[in-house]
């Protein structure tokens, strides 16, 4: 009996080996197909808190939101300025009701994502102009996973929104491309929001400036 059962022991471990490896090359061969699967699945599934807002510096975020909202307002004063040369054709460029910085990257070469950064003109006169940073962008192309900011920055731009401690106050918005109806107390940006807002009164003053001077006719205008 035993010399009966050692050649079915030595094919049953025969064959285990043999499914092993055949199962093995499957495997392999399958994860290589589904890589490109799996990898999208999670460019587009992790979550990585702050990382567009800290960017490996040391400044506290509510400061880093504040600089970039800041140095936006700087760059489109100067567009809408007396110094700039091209300041007529760039107001005409100019729309009301729209995220003017789809228009600042495709004309002037303005290095920015629309889906991150937001330039707004309401009003019925477009008199009010509005800044927006989005804090939960979309996947943005050349980044893996999703950027967004942490529960503890959101609230931490929410206790500030009602001091005025950095020039200006915030108010917030869900989405990038739906700034706030006004600038009442009741639009502060609150931690449930996606997008912080500044209401641009510099650029305001500049664009008040362009559209009432006498070489500047309103139909050329927005």
């Amino acid at each position: 009996m035993l010399r009966l059962g050692r050649p079915i022991v030595k094919g049953c471990i025969y064959l285990k080996r043999h499914i092993t490896r055949r199962t093995l090359v499957v495997l392999l061969l399958f994860l290589l197909a589904a890589s490109p699967l799996v990898y999208h699945w999670l460019d587009h599934t992790l979550v990585f808190y702050d990382r567009l807002i800290q960017g490996g510096h040391a400044f506290p975020p509510v400061r880093v939101v504040d600089g970039r909202l800041g140095y936006m307002e700087d760059i489109l004063c100067y567009y809408v300025s007396k110094y700039n040369e091209s300041r007529d054709i760039f107001l005409s460029d100019l729309r009301r009701g729209v995220n003017n910085m789809k228009m600042l990257t495709e004309k002037y070469q303005y290095k920015t994502d629309p889906s991150i950064k937001s330039f707004y003109i309401t009003g019925d006169s477009g008199d009010v102009c509005w800044l927006g940073y989005n804090l939960e962008p979309p996947h943005l192309d050349g980044r893996f996973g999703l950027d967004k900011a942490s529960p503890t920055v959101k609230k931490r731009i929410e206790e500030v929104s009602n001091q005025k401690r950095l020039g200006y106050f915030f108010y917030g918005s869900l989405s990038i491309d739906s700034p706030p109806i006004s600038d009442d107390n009741r639009y502060r940006f609150k931690a449930s929001d996606s997008v912080v807002w500044i209401r641009a009164v510099k650029v305001e003053a500049e664009l008040k400036d362009a559209l009432f001077r006498k070489e500047t006719h309103d139909e050329q205008v927005f």
